[in-house]
Formats: C-alpha cells, sequence, structure tokens
C-alpha cells in the first residue's frame, strides 16, 4: 500500500496516526494491539466510535468507512429447505453406505464358499481382512446415523429409518463375522467333505445369497412381496439345515471318524443357519420402517 516507505509497525502507526505513547519498550500484548489497529486501518475499515455528541456533524462514526462486509440475512423459508435438503443428504449418505455394506457381506459370504474345497490358511487371512474392512464401514454406520439423531430429531418415518439403519448395520456385521467363523472351521476340515454334504451346503450358501441379495436391493424401495420371497428362502435353509445336520450325525462315513472335522462342519452349517435368520431380522426392520410396526411374518 505504501511502495518505497518503511513498513515497519512504529512507521505505519505514525502513518494512521496511531498513538505510541505506551510503547516505552517492546511488548508483545500491546504490540498485537497497536497491529490491530493498523490492520483496520489497512483495510480502509475504522472500527466506529462512540460519541454520544448530539451534534452529528462532530460525530467520529462514518458510515462509509464502517466494516465493508455487507451481512445478508436468508429468510426462514431459505432456511427451512436448506435444513431438509441437508437432512436428506445425510439420509442418502446413509443409505449408500448401508448398500455398499450390504454388498460387502454378499461378497463375504460368497467368499466362504470357496473354503469349502480348499480350507487354507491364505482364505483364513483375506477373511480377516475383508471383516476388518467391513467393520470399518459399520462404525462408520453407527457414528453417522447416532449424529443424525442427536443433531436432527427426526420423527415419524424418519426416525424409524435411521433406527432401522443402526440395527441393520449391527445385523449384517454379525453376517460377515458367520462368514469368516465358516471360513474358519473350513480350515479345521482335515478330511475330504463328502460330495453329497458338500453340493448341500453349496445350495444353502446360495439360498443365502440371494436372500442378503434381495434384502440390498429392497432397502430403499421396500418391494414387501419380493422381500417375502426371504421367508419362503429361510425356510428352505432351515429345511437345509435339519436335513444336513441329520446326514452328519447318522452318516457312517469317514467324518464321523474324525470328531475335529465333524464338529467344524456342523459349525459351518449353523453359521449359514444363522445368517439366513439375521436376514429375516432385516426384513422385519424394513416393515417397521414403513408400518410402524414389527411382525414376525410379512
Amino acid at each position: 500500500k505504501f511502495p518505497g516507505s518503511s513498513n515497519s509497525l512504529d512507521a505505519l502507526c505514525r502513518k494512521f496516526n496511531i498513538s505510541l505513547s505506551k510503547r516505552v519498550k517492546h511488548n508483545a500484548l500491546l504490540d498485537c494491539e497497536l497491529l490491530r489497529e493498523v490492520y483496520i486501518n489497512l483495510l480502509d475499515a475504522k472500527e466506529p466510535k462512540f460519541n454520544l455528541s448530539t451534534n452529528k456533524s462532530s460525530s467520529n462514526f462514518s458510515v462509509a468507512k464502517d466494516y465493508n462486509k455487507k451481512i445478508i440475512k436468508i429468510s426462514e423459508i431459505e432456511e427451512k429447505k436448506h435444513i431438509v435438503h441437508s437432512f436428506e443428504t445425510e439420509l442418502g449418505s446413509l443409505v449408500s453406505s448401508l448398500s455398499a455394506l450390504g454388498e460387502m457381506v454378499v461378497s463375504m459370504i460368497e467368499f466362504s464358499q470357496k473354503s469349502l474345497s480348499n480350507g487354507s490358511q491364505l482364505l483364513k487371512e483375506e477373511a480377516k481382512m475383508r471383516d476388518k474392512k467391513i467393520n470399518e464401514l459399520y462404525r462408520s454406520i453407527d457414528d453417522s446415523a447416532i449424529t443424525i439423531l442427536a443433531l436432527r430429531t427426526p420423527v415419524a418415518i424418519d426416525l424409524r429409518f435411521v433406527v432401522a439403519v443402526i440395527k441393520i448395520a449391527a445385523l449384517y456385521e454379525k453376517m460377515a463375522d458367520r462368514a469368516k467363523s465358516i471360513i474358519s472351521n473350513c480350515c479345521r476340515i482335515h478330511i475330504a467333505i463328502p460330495e453329497d454334504i458338500q453340493k448341500q451346503i453349496i445350495k444353502m450358501n446360495e439360498e443365502i445369497i440371494n436372500m442378503v441379495k434381495e434384502i440390498n436391493k429392497n432397502l430403499v424401495e421396500y418391494n414387501f412381496p419380493k422381500l417375502k420371497q426371504v421367508f419362503d428362502n429361510d425356510d428352505k435353509v432351515d429345511d437345509y439345515y435339519d436335513n444336513l445336520l441329520n446326514q452328519i450325525i447318522n452318516s457312517e462315513k469317514e467324518i464321523c471318524n474324525h470328531p475335529e472335522s465333524l464338529v467344524a462342519l456342523v459349525y459351518i452349517i449353523k453359521s449359514y443357519e444363522r445368517i439366513g435368520d439375521y436376514a429375516i431380522k432385516i426384513v422385519r426392520q424394513l416393515y417397521y420402517v414403513q408400518a410402524g410396526e414389527i411382525k414376525t411374518k410379512i
């Protein structure tokens, strides 16, 4: 602003007629106060001074040089629109994250099928890595949902939706834990799983994958006729579980001579059955969002 001249604090104070009488010696606090005065003058926005005199012509207050920033207040309608749009954006982000979590869980369940024929340590380590990512996303969804509850205080269907998201995300996370458990148990089976048993477990796995995929498609659409199919699929999963359990326990095949492998196989089919139960709980939560009540059957 003053090319070719000194721009020290003392020089600038003299240019703007700012008193240096208090500056007997260097003092950081005083220097800050002087610098504030200099900065205001550099902006050509001097602070207004109160003058209680009735003579307006002698007033030190300059309208022209009062702070240059013009504050425009938004209307109540604009403010409400902004809040509603912001809230809808947050809900949309929550749905996207929940859908992404569901896709990761489907991938984890599909991955567990590979371990039935080849339960290696590498698959076990891969499962741990996938489960870690799922847990991170689950925690993120949980934190976002709780923040919305605390700051937005939603009501009616919005409140039911946010609460349901918290519960559904937790159920998805449990599904992933069960899938990881299946892979771990496959590593404990030291003999070949009988072909007929393996085929039934694969069919059981496929039914469960279809259930979770159908749920993921209807996180927003709420197509209840299709969600009702999830209940039908769960009945099939329960039938597979009962048949497999009886077949394994009453089998005279080699697996019965290996207790550790036998127990691991029972845990595998039990874990698949539990994933099916978690899917049913999610469907009930989706129905609760729309209807405001939880039904055992849709």
